[in-house]
């Protein structure tokens, strides 16, 4: 079985953890969550990992970053996973710089994206090696050749796409923006105009970041027919990444994981149940709704939402 990233691309709120948790349980899969803030994770003492412990004893992290430091030659339990970050957002350049990058990221030419990583964003290609290799450490550690990161970011996808083109496989996860954007007016207040601002936003640089990726490495996932068939979906990313389906995919399985970050209903052992969410049916009144069309209307009905 050779080497695979399943990528998860999507804004939050999406069914990405659920996603994740789902195929973690596959023989092959090993589901990580959003490998981009693992090195922020790690320095608050005050977050956890989704087995429970905090991330400096988790045994599986300590064991990741323990085959890193031999890998590398430098001390046991040295505080690899901050120093050789596999984080896009920590990277330290000029706002600037910063803009430039996400604009080389939606042009589709891996030539011109080297040339200028070369001269001008050492920073980014340098994390991007980083995530490579701390994917390798992770195959090692649990022998599954397949590592799934749920970051989401659209940046994040592309480089590590130019990084590693023919390993990596995307699921562009996408749902009901109305529904996405209920979700973070029930857990942030913000208004409306806010929300669908923001998941209009991450949706449009998905796409803008996609182009340039081939079709045949990209599976577009819709949250709705995810969990109204889960079985179905499933095989056919099994199918999409090349690896036999397997039935034990279908069990919410809570314990024993891994995630960095993802919905908080990682921690909630007791549900097990694959649920489709539409409270936002009930939730969103007519000037919520016309403010949401006003905004996102047309992007969320080219993604088949009526």
């Amino acid at each position: 079985m050779d080497k695979k990233l399943i990528y998860i691309a999507g804004s939050s709120r999406t069914g990405s953890t659920l996603l994740d948790l789902l195929l973690n349980n596959h023989k092959w899969i090993i589901s990580i969550g959003e490998m981009d803030r693992l090195p922020w994770f790690m320095s608050q003492a005050s977050l956890t990992c989704s087995c429970g412990n905090d991330f400096n004893h988790c045994v599986f992290w300590r064991k990741v970053q323990s085959l890193g430091c031999e890998k590398l030659g430098v001390p046991p339990y040295t505080p690899l996973l901050i120093e050789r970050s596999p984080s896009f957002r920590e990277v330290s350049i000029g706002t600037i710089s910063r803009l430039l990058y996400k604009a080389l990221m939606i042009q589709p030419s891996k030539t011109i994206y080297h040339l200028a990583n070369l001269s001008l964003f050492r920073p980014f290609q340098k994390a991007a090696q980083n995530c490579l290799f701390w994917n390798d450490i992770i195959r090692e550690v649990t022998d599954c050749p397949v590592v799934v990161d749920s970051s989401k970011i659209a940046f994040r996808m592309k480089a590590l796409y130019f990084a590693d083109p023919k390993n990596i496989r995307i699921i562009h996860m996408i749902r009901d923006g109305r529904a996405v954007a209920a979700s973070e007016i029930r857990r942030t207040q913000r208004p409306m105009k806010i929300a669908a601002r923001r998941w209009y936003q991450a949706q449009k640089k998905i796409i803008f970041c996609l182009k340039g990726i081939p079709n045949g490495q990209i599976f577009r996932l819709h949250y709705e027919q995810f969990c109204s068939d889960p079985n179905s979906t499933l095989q056919e990313l099994c199918d999409f990444v090349n690896i036999p389906y397997q039935e034990n995919m279908l069990v919410l399985n809570k314990h024993g994981i891994h995630n960095v970050g993802g919905n908080p209903m990682r921690f909630r052992r007791g549900e097990t149940d694959i649920k489709l969410d539409e409270r936002w049916k009930q939730e969103l009144g007519p000037e919520d709704l016309d403010t949401f069309n006003g905004i996102a209307g047309r992007l969320n009905r080219s993604f088949r939402y009526s």
